[in-house]
């Protein structure tokens, strides 16, 4: 069983079913986490509206927010699926809340991209240790998600495609892109943190031995 949720910041509108949708009605958001976990459940999909641009936006963070506590309240899968198309699919429709949650239920269903959430990757403490030596440095972070790697960073930017762990790295203060490409070329880091090295990040730093590929702390 299924509950698809489409969270906003007075109503939300809930979607339960197994294959299809077989009841949708909305809730006040205060009243949103406790009608969930009451809900008899496999799994939650939370809508993640993302700006139309395909950026992070403040009601992203909202959303995530809530599917986190989701998480840990009900110990059960949560997942995040794009939803920026239908609030205004179902701009000025009576039950639009509901109608959404639908939609987001049909999305996952149909095998849209999502995100199911789940603890971040610790990488080597070796190289937490040196970054947290750089204080004043410009660090840029790429699809890392410990975020030990930014604890005492002053100036830190991040490049995450996982929203759950872009959320972790917003609440850190971090400011988060989705996409390499919506950083200015001209922005320059003194040091680089990434999951995989690839030519464009050369763009970003003066010398590639500046570039540190994170590896995956064992034990």
């Amino acid at each position: 069983m299924i509950l698809a949720i489409d969270y906003g910041e007075a109503r939300c509108g809930l979607a339960l079913g197994q294959t299809i949708p077989a009841k949708a009605w909305v809730c006040k958001t205060s009243h949103v986490l406790k009608t969930c976990l009451e809900q008899p459940v496999d799994k939650y999909i939370v809508g993640m509206p993302l700006s139309m641009s395909g950026r992070y936006s403040s009601q992203t963070f909202l959303s995530i927010a809530f599917a986190e506590c989701l998480w840990k309240k009900s110990k059960k899968d949560v997942i995040l699926v794009d939803e920026r198309l239908t609030s205004k699919m179902f701009s000025g429709r009576k039950g639009r809340d509901a109608l959404s949650a639908v939609e987001i239920f049909k999305s996952f269903v149909e095998g849209a991209i999502h995100y199911k959430l789940r603890l971040p990757t610790k990488i080597n403490d070796s190289l937490i240790t040196f970054i947290s030596k750089k204080q004043k440095c410009k660090v840029l972070v790429v699809n890392v998600s410990d975020v030990r790697v930014v604890s005492k960073c002053s100036q830190c930017v991040v490049v995450q495609k996982d929203p759950y762990y872009a959320y972790l790295f917003h609440k850190m203060g971090c400011h988060v892109e989705r996409d390499l490409k919506r950083l200015k070329k001209s922005e320059m880091f003194d040091i680089i943190v990434t999951d995989h090295h690839t030519p464009e990040l050369n763009d970003f730093v003066e010398s590639e031995e500046n570039i540190f590929c994170a590896c995956s702390s064992k034990g």
